[in-house]
C-alpha cells in the first residue's frame, strides 16, 4: 500500500513538473510548422547581450537596462503561415491565455497594417510575464518573456507601447 501511495504522490509530482502553460503549448504547436522558427534564450545570455550593446554605445530607449535585468528567460516565435489554425481565431487563443494562465491587457496598438498586442501575468505587483504578439501581413512574431520585475519599472519605461498610456 505504501508503495502505491508513493507511486502516485511521484507520479503527480511529475505531472506538476512538467505541465506547460497555453502560451508555450501554442508556440510548441505553431513551431512545429515549417514555415515557422523559434528560439529560446536563457535570462543570462540576454543580460550579457544588452550589456555588450549598452557598452558599445548603441542608444536604446530608456527603461531598456532596467527590463532586461528582470529577464529570466525569452521565447521568440516567428511563422510566415498565417492561415495556421491556431492563427485563424487569435482572439480564442487570447482569451485562453487569460484565463487559463491570468494574463491580463497591458497595450494594444494597429500601425501600418500591424497589430500588436501586450499582455502580462503579474503577482503582487511583480510581472511574471510579459508577452508581445505582433500580427503583420506577412507574417506573426510573439515574444514571451519569463520576468520578474516590479510593474513600476515596465510603466516608468520608455518604450514605444508606453507611450500616451494613462500613468496609474
Amino acid at each position: 500500500m505504501k508503495k502505491l501511495i508513493f507511486s502516485l504522490a511521484c507520479l503527480c509530482l511529475l505531472s506538476i513538473g512538467s505541465a506547460q502553460n497555453s502560451v508555450n503549448l501554442f508556440i510548441d504547436e505553431l513551431k512545429s510548422d515549417d514555415s515557422s522558427i523559434a528560439f529560446t534564450f536563457p535570462g543570462w545570455l540576454l543580460r550579457f547581450g544588452i550589456n555588450q550593446a549598452i557598452d558599445d554605445d548603441i542608444e536604446y530607449e530608456k527603461g531598456y537596462e532596467d527590463i532586461v535585468d528582470g529577464i529570466k528567460k525569452l521565447r521568440i516565435l516567428n511563422t510566415k503561415n498565417l492561415k495556421h489554425k491556431r492563427l485563424q481565431n487569435l482572439s480564442y487563443a487570447i482569451s485562453n491565455f487569460k484565463e487559463k494562465d491570468g494574463f491580463e491587457d497591458y497595450a494594444r496598438i494597429r500601425d501600418n497594417g500591424k497589430n500588436v498586442i501586450v499582455l502580462v501575468k503579474e503577482d503582487n505587483m511583480r510581472i511574471k510575464n510579459l508577452l508581445v504578439m505582433i500580427e503583420g501581413d506577412k507574417d506573426f512574431l510573439i515574444f514571451n518573456m519569463k520576468t520578474d520585475m516590479d510593474l513600476q519599472q515596465l510603466k516608468d519605461a520608455k518604450l514605444s507601447f508606453n507611450k500616451g498610456r494613462i500613468k496609474d
